[in-house]
């Protein structure tokens, strides 16, 4: 059993703490993508790790031709992976420059706030890939903190103040 602080953390209160969660996933998100720049953001890092995958599979195929290829083809072959070789460089700026907007990027809604914070598990989870070193992570933190505050201090107001 877990301890945070003066209370302990049971699996019994896990399970009640993930019951919401599961539910509100089950929803369709009702966010427009259109007014949260975080939707954007992620878009652009998912097509652009896409690409790169895409070159590193490129890559692994044009290698194992080049190693199965006869001396006439060879030349050809080599000529490719050097050209596939050549285009990781531009296209991991590319990639790092897309991590580094998603990470400053402050969500302007929960959903976006979930949204990035899913992207990226399931990022990990699918690729063991972290697209961030510790300095991203906690801008990202900072950034989807100041979105679910924002979210609480308009819940918080009484309706006249709004």
């Amino acid at each position: 059993m877990a301890q945070a602080g003066d209370r302990l953390i049971t699996r019994r209160h896990l399970v009640a703490a993930a019951v919401p969660l599961a539910v509100g996933a089950s929803f369709p998100v009702r966010a427009s993508t259109a007014s949260d720049p975080i939707f954007a953001a992620i878009e652009t890092h998912r097509r652009v790790y896409a690409e790169i995958l895409a070159l590193l599979d490129a890559q692994t195929a044009a290698d194992r031709a080049v190693q199965q290829a006869d001396a006439l083809a060879r030349p050809a072959l080599e000529a490719r992976l050097d050209e596939l070789c050549g285009a990781e460089g531009p296209l991991g700026r590319q990639e790092i420059r897309a991590s580094r907007r998603m990470a400053a990027t402050v969500p302007q809604t929960l959903e976006g706030a979930v949204a990035v914070l899913r992207y990226l598990r399931e990022l990990f989870a699918r690729d063991d890939y972290a697209p961030f070193e510790d300095d991203g992570y906690r801008t990202l933190l900072f950034s989807t903190e100041r979105a679910i505050a924002r979210r609480i201090t308009c819940s918080m107001r009484s309706p006249d103040e709004a």
